[in-house]
């Protein structure tokens, strides 16, 4: 049972600070005048619960604040809820429920988002959405949501809500998505089965062939297995045949080489006798008189080494000389460039410049003066010294004398001439004591590679009889070729032959093993098919037990019957008026049924009227008792009441007590706003609220 323990506002409507803790059998009255903000209480318990207010939650916000905020701590057997709810001046909520079981420490909601919180507290918590919570726990003032006024359809809704069963849509829906998706599957399973036994008689089919291929696989291997073998021995008489015919190229290759090294012997022999016959014809009588001046060369050139020497020394004693002849001075350019500063000097008697103007510190002309002069003295002292050193340097020049002439190039020409000829002169020795010499081993030579030449004239007839025999044994194989030729070709035909009864067998045999393999997956759809339709048939049955006339219409039947007793039995103490409640009716063409809940207002003199027929006070009446017959269907054990009975005569006030006396006796808590004394002072205990600088505040308990 759903109790409440405390609630706090802070800046809620004229609310700053105010906190109520609600006992246990405890009856509340909160009285004041009209606007000191004894509705604030009732509707900060609406907003705390279901983010609803009067007006726009940001007009909740208490003037001159920026958030409301509202805290209701409720209690259901052992386990403690603390709901917190807060509107800030820009319309932002925000809403957080803490959860307390037992001694344990206080845990946060883990949900989020304030959209699932609410749908959270709403339908695990509170079970009751916010008009059925209106029209029977709390009852606000000036209420525009009240459950007479509710469509027919809306009123069954709200029925179905109090027995938890307002999720039979959702299941419903999920039971047809489910419905659908099996049958989906049973279908699939059914074109499954179409597709497998169809690939299942083609593979049973290709697979009926697999004894035959076998038999062919055999014997195409026994008829390959002996044209190998044939081809084995006609491999080795090849490969004989391939011997010889190598054996010829090399022979053939050794006879030509050994030809070849005859030429070259002929050649050789041809040389020989041609060095000889130079030999023979050499003239050198001749030879001597071409470097027969070779002596007087020698004088020639050894007459111009002496005067080269000779004119080697001059040149040296020449720069010897140089170096001592003095440097060059223009001496008459420099005395006259001095005069001419004394003449300038001497020109301006006063101290002063002759070029810039420059006054000089006093007895600076004199120095000037004397500077110049000893200058002057100094350069020409040194053009005496200059001349002198010149005339010294001339006088050495003319005693060394002309220098001598010298052909270089007549030097350089005999040198080389002389050199040429004695290079002659030597081989003319070496051709004189050698040519005997050489007469006689140029001999030895030819005679040596004559006989050479008749051992590889003999090696040639022996290789060509051998290259012969060697052609005479190939010409007689030709026929094997052929024989190989026409074997590999058998051969060939043969393993294209084989490939193919290789091929037809896999396909046979992966026919064979599809083949298993799809009667085992017909066995599995087929076990699959039957526990869809098991499970089909379930969920039709489902389908239909959630349908109109399903499980609804049994819950609608059992509260219905028991709403009217609650209603009738709050109402009879009230009035001589009772409800009846009906869940069809007939419409206004008579033709079909309409599906609802309809409430049927029967007054004392039996006459049915709508609730809209009666006066106010009457129907206050009718509404109250509707209010506590939906209240007794439900898990709360607290009522609130604002300004809920008004235009009451004073013996339906009595009557009313005597109503409100009963129920303090099945009702935990009950908070109760009135301006009828009589009905306040029922109530043990009472809480004033007052207005105070636009603040309302509690000031008694």
């Amino acid at each position: 049972m759903l109790l409440l323990q405390k609630i706090k506002l802070n800046n809620f409507l004229s609310h700053s600070e105010t906190e109520i803790d609600f006992k246990d059998k405890f009856s509340l009255a909160i009285t004041g005048r009209s606007g000191s903000g004894k509705s604030g209480i009732v509707d900060s318990i609406i907003f705390a619960l279901y983010g609803k207010g009067r007006v726009d939650n940001r007009f909740l916000i208490k003037k001159g604040a920026k958030v409301a905020k509202v805290q209701l701590t409720i209690v259901d057997d052992n386990i403690t809820y603390r709901v917190e709810r807060t509107v800030d001046n820009k319309g932002k909520n925000s809403l957080e429920i803490h959860i307390k079981d037992g001694d344990k420490p206080w845990k946060s909601l883990q949900v989020s988002g304030i959209k699932n919180i609410q749908e959270y507290l709403e339908k695990q918590i509170l079970k009751c959405s916010y008009t059925l919570f209106v029209n029977s726990v709390c009852s606000p003032q000036n209420s525009t949501d009240s459950f007479v006024d509710q469509p027919a359809s809306a009123k069954k809704d709200l029925l179905l809500q109090i027995a938890s069963v307002d999720n039979l849509e959702e299941y419903l829906k999920k039971t047809k998505e489910k419905l659908s998706e099996f049958e989906t599957e049973k279908s699939n399973n059914e074109s499954n089965s179409l597709i497998i036994n169809q690939s299942l008689a083609i593979d049973r089919q290709t697979a009926a062939n697999l004894p035959t291929l076998e038999t062919q696989e055999q014997k195409i291997k026994a008829e390959l297995e002996i044209i190998n073998t044939n081809l084995k021995q006609i491999t080795s008489q090849l490969a004989n045949l391939d011997f010889k015919i190598n054996s010829k190229a090399e022979k053939e290759r050794e006879l030509n080489v050994t030809k070849q090294s005859i030429q070259m012997i002929d050649l050789e022999i041809n040389t020989l006798k041609d060095e000889i016959k130079k030999i023979n014809e050499l003239d050198i009588t001749a030879m001597r008189v071409e470097v027969g001046d070779i002596d007087q060369l020698k004088s020639e050139l050894n007459g111009l080494k002496v005067v080269e020497k000779l004119a080697n020394e001059w040149n040296v004693k020449m720069m010897e000389v140089m170096k001592e002849r003095p440097v060059t001075r223009d001496f008459d350019k420099e005395i006259a460039e001095i005069n001419k500063q004394l003449i300038d000097l001497m020109a301006y008697p006063q101290e002063q410049c002759p070029q810039c103007g420059h006054k000089f510190a006093p007895k600076t002309v004199d120095s000037t003066s004397k500077r110049l002069e000893s200058v002057l003295v100094d350069t020409n002292r040194a053009r005496i010294d200059y001349n002198r050193g010149l005339e010294e340097y001339e006088t050495k020049v003319k005693a060394l004398g002309e220098r001598l002439d010298i052909d270089s190039g007549k030097i350089k020409a005999l040198e080389v001439d002389i050199y040429n000829k004695e290079q002659k002169l030597v081989n003319i020795n070496n051709i004189i004591n050698t040519r005997d010499l050489k007469r006689i081993t140029y001999q030895e030579k030819i005679t040596s590679k004559e006989a050479g030449k008749s051992e590889k004239e003999s090696k040639i007839m022996a290789l060509t009889a051998e290259i012969q025999t060697l052609i005479t044994e190939i010409m007689g194989s030709e026929d094997i070729k052929k024989q190989e030729v026409e074997l590999n070709n058998k051969k060939n035909e043969i393993e294209v032959e084989l490939r193919n009864v290789i091929g037809s067998l896999s396909l046979a045999r992966t026919a064979v093993t599809r083949a298993v393999l799809a009667e085992e997956q017909l066995k599995t759809i087929e076990g699959s098919t039957q526990e869809l339709n098991t499970k089909i048939e379930a969920l039709i049955l489902l389908k239909e037990a959630m349908g109109i006339n399903g499980i609804k219409a049994i819950i609608i039947d059992y509260l219905t019957v028991s709403l009217e007793e609650k209603i009738n039995e709050v109402l009879s103490k009230l009035s001589d008026f009772r409800i009846r409640i009906d869940t069809q009716k007939t419409s206004a063409d008579g033709e079909k049924q309409i599906e609802g809940l309809f409430i049927t207002v029967i007054n004392d003199m039996g006459e049915e009227l709508d609730f809209n027929s009666y006066s106010g006070g009457e129907r206050v009446k009718i509404a109250m008792s509707i209010g506590e017959g939906l209240s007794s269907l439900q898990k709360f054990g607290w009522r609130v009441w604002d300004e809920t009975i008004t235009g009451l005569d004073p013996q339906m006030i009595d009557s009313f007590m005597e109503v409100l006396s009963k129920l303090k006796e099945n009702i935990n808590q009950i908070i109760l706003i009135s301006h009828i004394p009589q009905i306040q002072d029922c109530i043990e205990e009472k809480l004033e609220i007052k207005k105070i600088n636009g603040n309302s505040q509690i000031v008694t308990n």
